[in-house]
């Protein structure tokens, strides 16, 4: 059951249905004026970048046009008609319109074309990585402010990140890409063993909102004991499950972290430093005189 659900996530069973669930909520109850955030981790951030990528597309539906929708999703997932093509122009001028999205905020988003890449594990996975792939990794000039989380030690080739890059056509777009240490689980969390290492990705993106002065404010109180972040901690990257052994049949690879030593999160840095057995070679090639310095 466990193997079936992931293949069938891997395969984009339910990505449609997600994407066009949430274009249907924000188009009946978005009023001018309100700030959308959109938040998401793995298959999650693909499905808010995508979200964002169809509104900028196809526009918002006012309510007297919400049965266009699967039409507005079909149109965001052609190939030939891209935001500034006529088709899509007509659209959104005839049916709605673009909204500001205040911010995209997402953890890890794996698959070079979107989803991970499980070609060596299914032979459909090029026709259905086509479908599902961005229409670009870069962000359309309707995101105020975008951030993304991303694991230094995912080498898991099915597991390839899917970088953000800022719009060409907007100045005053904020675009954050960080890179934290840890594979794709541990900065995007959900095991608990790793929370000092999740809860790291997610004090950044909770302190990054509240530096910028935006809207959304967090409850930190609901969350029992807190936010509870420890470079030091094991980091087993074993694949002992039937999942993690085959997504590790597909070989592996380092991914390339940014030049930029700015781009490098402190929790990483202190685990270099605190953790002789943590000296990822990736981080080394690219900033081995500032971390031995």
């Amino acid at each position: 059951h466990r193997l079936g659900g992931y293949l069938g996530g891997g395969l984009g069973k339910g990505i449609d249905k997600n994407i066009e669930d949430a274009y249907l909520f924000l188009c009946l109850n978005y009023v001018s004026g309100d700030e959308i955030y959109l938040f998401g981790f793995s298959r999650g951030a693909y499905t808010v970048r995508s979200l964002a990528g169809l509104i900028y597309n196809a526009g918002l539906l006012t309510r007297s046009y919400i049965r266009k929708a699967p039409e507005a999703y079909q149109l965001y997932q052609s190939r030939d008609d891209g935001p500034q093509e006529p088709n899509a122009i007509a659209f959104r001028q005839k049916y709605g319109a673009r909204v500001p999205i205040t911010l995209l905020g997402c953890w890890d988003t794996v698959g070079s074309l979107g989803i991970p890449d499980i070609n060596p594990l299914i032979k459909l996975d090029r026709r259905i990585n086509e479908k599902y792939r961005f229409h670009d990794t870069q962000l359309n000039r309707t995101i105020q402010h975008a951030l993304h989380a991303v694991a230094i030690d995912e080498t898991r080739k099915v597991f390839d990140v899917t970088p953000m890059q800022p719009s060409r056509h907007s100045e005053n777009q904020i675009v954050k890409q960080v890179w934290f240490p840890g594979d794709h689980g541990s900065v995007g969390g959900g095991m608990g063993d790793l929370r000092g290492l999740s809860d790291a990705a997610l004090q950044w993106i909770i302190d990054s909102i509240a530096n910028w002065g935006l809207g959304l404010d967090f409850d930190l109180d609901r969350i029992e004991d807190g936010i509870l972040v420890d470079p030091t901690i094991p980091l087993n990257l074993a694949r002992k499950t039937l999942i993690g052994k085959l997504t590790a049949l597909a070989g592996s690879f380092l991914r390339e972290v940014s030049d930029n030593f700015e781009d490098i999160h402190e929790v990483a840095i202190q685990r270099f430093l605190k953790r002789s057995d943590y000296k990822p070679q990736n981080l080394l090639q690219k900033h081995r005189s500032r971390l031995t310095s």
